[in-house]
């Protein structure tokens, strides 16, 4: 089972793939709600195509190898846009 955890509120999906979300709690606490689609699908096959032929390297996104417990750190640079972190591994 996986589900939806914030301060205040769980939501829980069921075996027939259904989720109750108290969507009460949410418009109380001002929590704004989001759906959408990724284009992962429009192009899953041609980055596929691009890394087997290798054209793309996705190694090469990842900039930065830090210890878990940077994360925090990590974050906030990222966030700021500095030291160059594209993509982070973190490692426990």
């Amino acid at each position: 089972m996986a589900g939806i955890d914030a301060v205040g509120f769980q939501a829980r999906d069921h075996a027939d793939g259904s989720l109750q979300v108290p969507w009460a709690v949410l418009f109380n606490k001002g929590i704004t709600v989001g759906f959408g689609r990724t284009h992962d699908r429009r192009y899953a096959t041609h980055l596929r195509d691009l890394i087997i032929s290798g054209r793309a390297r996705p190694s090469q996104i990842i900039t930065h190898h830090e210890a878990l417990e940077d994360a925090p750190s990590i974050y906030d640079r990222f966030d700021r846009r500095v030291d160059g972190i594209v993509k982070a591994v973190f490692n426990h």
